[in-house]
């Protein structure tokens, strides 16, 4: 189902007229207004050599709390547990479901800010899960960005398809609901079993008490910015890593930085699915570190992010 994206751009996603646009944020605004609802539904999950079927259940209790549970139907066992977007339970967690811990696509979207880097495209209107749904696509005005095309229900506005689409308009990655209802959905829906379920463990076993260096992005792509105020430093067998998430409001990656005791790692650039993966060792005067990209952007920018990083010492 995917055809090229300048066959994309040349045909049904034009630029959006006033009107259009306007039609396309008052949908947009449904979408945000719509995360109090309540509902339940079973969707597949695609991405390059993975395709899984999923149950999920969004409560919202009378307090406002977002309770959510995600149930693997195909292959072993595998659930998650959510409360306000916050993993809090995991049942046989050895799966490699990385996507359970991102937001749903097209969820807690500001259109004010993310029209500095995309264009909102009106693609028409469709249909999802038997449901009558309104598509947009948000095209990137940079080479940093993916395409992510969302179709939304009309009733409720909640996202029911999304395809996140690489540079040349291939397919990366598809969430897309096989049926949807809102009715019937309760508390007794989020019920785990409590002896099987595990509490997500912190990745560090010690938190340094301050790091002898610290690093810098000597590029960012305009638009992202950090979105934690100061990284996350840990210590691991004595090995001292510092993280830093980034984002546009859409799009997201993760820088890590490692000090390095063992003197060969080879440098990688891997593309899982969405998720390009760069790692490089970086020597200095302070030492050698590890230095690894991670997130829903264009390798190239990944690799990019990488050879910017600077490390020096602490002041």
């Amino acid at each position: 189902m995917r055809y090229s994206f300048a066959w994309l751009m040349a045909g049904w996603l034009f630029s959006a007229s006033s009107a259009i646009a306007k039609d396309a944020q008052e949908v947009l605004d449904q979408l945000r207004d719509a995360q109090q609802e309540n509902y339940q539904g079973s969707f597949i999950y695609e991405r390059k050599d993975v395709f899984s079927t999923h149950q999920m259940w969004r409560y919202v209790d009378e307090s406002g709390r977002k309770q959510e549970r995600f149930l693997q139907l195909n292959g072993p066992r595998f659930e998650v547990f959510k409360v306000d977007g916050q993993v809090t339970c995991v049942v046989h967690p050895n799966e490699d479901e990385l996507f359970l811990n991102q937001d749903w696509p097209g969820q807690n979207l500001n259109w004010q800010d993310l029209s500095q880097w995309y264009s909102l495209q009106w693609i028409g209107r469709t249909r999802v899960a038997d449901r009558n749904t309104i598509a947009v696509l948000f095209a990137p005005l940079d080479a940093h960005r993916y395409p992510l095309e969302v179709h939304m229900d009309e009733q409720t506005g909640v996202p029911l398809k999304s395809l996140l689409l690489n540079e040349h308009g291939q397919l990366l990655e598809r969430f897309q609901f096989v049926n949807y209802s809102t009715e019937h959905v309760g508390a007794q829906d989020l019920l785990v079993e409590h002896r099987s379920c595990i509490e997500p463990k912190q990745l560090s076993v010690g938190e340094p008490e301050r790091l002898t260096w610290q690093w810098q992005l000597g590029w960012l792509p305009e638009g992202f910015q950090a979105i934690h105020q100061a990284s996350k430093n840990w210590e691991i067998n004595r090995k001292q890593i510092s993280n830093q998430s980034y984002s546009d409001g859409l799009a997201q990656f993760s820088v890590f930085v490692e000090f390095l005791t063992e003197q060969d790692v080879a440098a990688t650039r891997l593309q899982l699915g969405p998720t390009a993966v760069v790692t490089r060792r970086l020597d200095t005067e302070l030492g050698a570190y590890m230095i690894t990209v991670l997130g829903e952007v264009p390798a190239g920018t990944a690799e990019r992010l990488a050879l910017s990083i600077a490390i020096q010492e602490q002041e």
